[in-house]
């Protein structure tokens, strides 16, 4: 999962009206994005835990653990 994914679809979903119109911001509408993303990856049941890298910089990346790793 990348910053750019997150971001586009925000964007998708704010041009489809999902957000009634209401100003896209980062709180809450891309930190939602960024939950619902992890926990839908952990239900996939294909991985036994998610690494989440949470420090500033360039590069933000959510790394899957497959089970029995």
């Amino acid at each position: 999962m990348t910053t750019g994914r997150i971001y586009r679809s925000v964007i998708d979903k704010e041009r489809r009206g999902d957000y009634l119109g209401k100003t896209v911001q980062i709180v809450p509408h891309i930190t939602d994005e960024i939950k619902r993303n992890v926990k839908q990856l952990g239900n996939t049941g294909r991985f036994g835990f998610v690494i989440t890298n949470r420090r500033g910089g360039r590069r933000h990346r959510i790394a899957p653990i497959p089970r029995g790793s």
